[in-house]
């Protein structure tokens, strides 16, 4: 089949099958992205209000159910049934103690875009020093950039993955854990190839 195709020829139809898949992969981002923040967003959120709504909602029918009780005990003779049910309708009826900011959107936006920037400089230069280094270490450079500049690029990321998981907050880490590989495979890669693609590369 390609047996009569010259190696321009091949490498154009490369071009276009890797273009092609870009705009793919950036139109399932685009969809993921909707699913996540508008089509689906009660999958996301988390689930406090909705455990504290249903264990009020238990804890007043224990509540009646011991007022009840405490009703009949005292017909009967015995007491301390009521105050029972009255305590567990108090308790379940205090609201869960949640996370407060520490800062606000302004501050927190601001430092965003600082460290963003300080991140931008310290890759190029990280990149800058990538030759240097493997001529040094004797580590080739495709071993450098594919292995070890994720791993640690991501230590961070992979540390706040496990610290939000011992505080129960599962889904939360599985976010962080499996955001970025989605963010590279069908948005950053893609992307790259895009904006090759429009500067004629």
């Amino acid at each position: 089949m390609f047996s009569s195709e010259t190696p321009d020829d091949k490498d154009k139809m490369v071009l276009r099958i890797s273009r092609g898949t870009a705009v793919v992969l950036l139109l399932c981002y685009g969809c993921y992205l909707g699913f996540q923040l508008g089509t689906h967003v009660d999958l996301f959120q988390d689930d406090v209000n909705n455990g504290s709504s249903n264990s009020s909602g238990n804890g007043g029918n224990r509540g009646n159910g011991g007022n009840g009780g405490g009703d009949c005990e005292d017909a009967r003779g015995y007491g301390g049934g009521s105050g029972s049910g009255g305590r567990d309708v108090v308790e379940a009826s205090e609201p869960p103690q949640g996370e407060e900011p520490q800062l606000s959107l302004t501050t927190s936006m601001l430092l965003l875009t600082t460290i963003t920037l300080a991140v931008a400089v310290a890759s190029e230069y990280l990149t800058a020093s990538l030759e240097q280094f493997s001529k040094r270490s004797g580590l080739g450079e495709a071993f450098l950039g594919t292995i070890v500049l994720p791993i640690a690029g991501n230590a961070c990321e992979h540390m706040t993955a496990v610290i939000v998981a011992t505080k129960n907050k599962m889904d939360l880490s599985m976010g962080v854990a499996i955001g970025s590989s989605i963010q590279v495979a069908l948005f950053a890669v893609p992307l790259a190839v895009v904006v090759g693609w429009i500067s004629g590369r």
